[in-house]
């Protein structure tokens, strides 16, 4: 299992597209900390759709 970096999720929201095919390739073997949800949704000018994709998570 992966714990995935906020900073990786950010960058993918920003749309890099190595944080993309990085997160494409590890889909069902990674997670995220709890810090790391409250660091992305406290992020300046999240976007709905960006507080709803961290549900994905």
């Amino acid at each position: 299992m992966i714990l995935v970096d906020s900073n990786v999720i950010i960058y993918y929201f920003n749309g890099v597209q190595k944080a993309e095919a990085f997160l494409t390739d590890n889909i069902g073997n990674m997670t995220i900390s709890t810090l790391t949800v409250s660091e992305v949704l406290s992020k300046p000018n999240s976007s709905e759709q960006e507080i709803e994709n961290i549900d994905l998570f």
